[in-house]
C-alpha cells in the first residue's frame, strides 16, 4: 500500500523532472537506486538503525551517489534521511516510475502462466496486446501450476484469460 508520505516525495519529485524536462533521466536513475537498494540490503539497515547519526546517514548518502546521478534525487534522499523518512526512499522511487509509465502511457501487465517461457513468447504477447489495446505495456511474468497451458494476462483493470482452464470453464457453461 502507499503511504501518503511516498505520495507527497513522489510528486515532489515527478513536477521537478517535468518541469526540468529530465523524466527519462531520473527513471531511469531511480530504477538503478531501487536495483541498488534492494541488493544492497546492509545500506538500508544502515540507513534505519537508530543508534546511526543522521549526519553520518546523509554523508552515507553524498559519498555513493553524489556526482553519480541527479543532485535533486539526491537532495531529495538526504531531506528524508533528515526528516527520519528513509524507511519510505524505495516507496518513493517506486511510486515515481509508476508516475512517469503513466505519463507516458505504459501500462502494468502480469502475465501468469504455468510453465516457464521463453523471453520471445512474451514478447509476442506483448506484441499483440500492445496493438491491441493500443499502448506500450511493461510486463511481469509470474508461475502458476494451475495453469496447464495457455497463460492469463491482467492489464491494469483489463484480464485477459487464454488458459486452457478457462476455455473448459466456457464449454461447461455452454454445456449447462
Amino acid at each position: 500500500m502507499v503511504s501518503i508520505i511516498s505520495t507527497k516525495y513522489a510528486d515532489a519529485l515527478y513536477k521537478i523532472a517535468i518541469e526540468r524536462e529530465l523524466l527519462d533521466e531520473y527513471k531511469n536513475e531511480v530504477i538503478q537506486l531501487v536495483a541498488i537498494f534492494e541488493k544492497e540490503k546492509e545500506l538500508m539497515q544502515v540507513l534505519l538503525h537508530p543508534e546511526v547519526p543522521i549526519n553520518c546517514k546523509v554523508e552515507i548518502i553524498k559519498d555513493l551517489f553524489d556526482n553519480k546521478i541527479s543532485k535533486e534525487i539526491v537532495a531529495l534522499m538526504m531531506i528524508m534521511i533528515q526528516k527520519n523518512r528513509q524507511t519510505y526512499i524505495v516507496d518513493v522511487f517506486r511510486e515515481f516510475i509508476e508516475k512517469v509509465e503513466k505519463y507516458y502511457h505504459i501500462g502494468n501487465a502480469v502475465i501468469t502462466v504455468g510453465d516457464v517461457v521463453s523471453e520471445e513468447y512474451i514478447k509476442r504477447i506483448q506484441d499483440v496486446v500492445e496493438n491491441k489495446i493500443g499502448r506500450k505495456i511493461k510486463i511481469t511474468t509470474k508461475q502458476d501450476e494451475r495453469i496447464i497451458a495457455g497463460f492469463k494476462i491482467k492489464i491494469d483493470d483489463i484480464v485477459i484469460d487464454r488458459s486452457v482452464e478457462n476455455k473448459i470453464k466456457n464449454i461447461e457453461k455452454a454445456i449447462s
